[in-house]
Formats: structure tokens, C-alpha cells, sequence
């Protein structure tokens, strides 16, 4: 499963690509980790991590500051958590802040709420 989506890298948007990994043998199949990934001057710079998604963009952070790279996202504030619910979702929250959720890699992205279902229709 893969999607991309937009961040900023030293105040300029960058494409990001974050995607699950998995090994397949025959019959079985076996999941490795969590991918984070931006190409910078051509190059592509992929954190990795076998526990989750925002683990993986810490780890892609991590590997961009070695760069003299500033990856700007949500996720990275020590505020940022997510529930039992977001977990892995792409989403989560900050603390102190208001109840609306936020995308940990995308400042704009907005949160668009599913129709609640109406067990009268």
C-alpha cells in the first residue's frame, strides 16, 4: 500500500511517497516495515522503521538534518500523538492544541469527516 502526499523541506514543498513493505515466498507473505520517502537533488533519502508510519518520518527526518535538510512536519513536534484509532492512519493530534485531526506530514490538509451512518435510512 502506498501514497504520496505534500510536505515542506527548507520552506519549499516536496513530494513525499509512504508506503508499507512486505517479503513474499511462495505461499506466505511477511511484512517488514514502514517507508518514508522524498528525493532531494535527484536522490532519494527513505527512512524506515518495523513499528510505524511516523516512525519512519523521523527516521527520513533524522537522515535529511545529516544533510543540513529541515524536514517541517506535524508529525515531528513532540505534541504530535495518535490514538488507538489513528494509529498508522496518516492522522493524529497535537497536545494542547484543538480536537481536530491533523495530517502528519501535510500542514494544509484538512480532515474531511465521513457521513455518520443513520440507522434509519
Amino acid at each position: 500500500k502506498m501514497h504520496c502526499c505534500e510536505g515542506t523541506i527548507n520552506g519549499v514543498p516536496a513530494r513525499f511517497t509512504v508506503h508499507t513493505g512486505r517479503i513474499e515466498t511462495g505461499r506466505s507473505r511477511m511484512f517488514i516495515g514502514y517507508f518514508a520517502s522524498v528525493e532531494i537533488d535527484g536522490e532519494p533519502v527513505t527512512g524506515a522503521d518495523s513499528s510505524g508510519i511516523v516512525f519512519a518520518l523521523r527516521n527520513c527526518a533524522e537522515k535529511l538534518r545529516a544533510r543540513g535538510v529541515v524536514l517541517d512536519a506535524p508529525a515531528l513536534s513532540e505534541r504530535f500523538y495518535e490514538s488507538g484509532l489513528s494509529e498508522n492512519s496518516g492522522w493524529g493530534y497535537m497536545r494542547d492544541g484543538d480536537d481536530e485531526p491533523v495530517h502528519y506530514i501535510d500542514r494544509t490538509k484538512k480532515y474531511t469527516r465521513p457521513p455518520r451512518y443513520d440507522s434509519k435510512s
